[in-house]
């Protein structure tokens, strides 16, 4: 999973550069940025290929296993998050 930069801060001139996508959390995204582990806040990067994440982490069933259930519903909570704080129509 990848995402572009788009911050007015310090990191300005990584604008435009596409990173690795290292975790989505509840309301930031952390890159791997040479090696680093940086966050940014949903407001600060593109997820590229927003439409095949959603389809990567859908809403999880209850009938998984409860460790793995727990686990994606906090992906899919994040996901929905990121779209919800960017006003993004599916």
């Amino acid at each position: 999973m990848k995402a572009i930069v788009n911050v007015s801060n310090q990191y300005s001139n990584l604008n435009g550069l596409t990173f690795e996508v290292v975790e989505i959390l509840s309301d930031t995204i952390r890159l791997n940025i040479n090696g680093f582990k940086m966050d940014f806040s949903f407001k600060e990067v593109i997820l590229v290929d927003i439409q095949q994440i959603v389809k990567q982490y859908p809403e999880p069933s209850r009938s998984l296993p409860f460790k793995e259930f727990v686990i994606k519903s906090k992906q899919y909570k994040n996901i929905t998050n990121y779209i919800s704080a960017n006003k993004i129509r599916l």
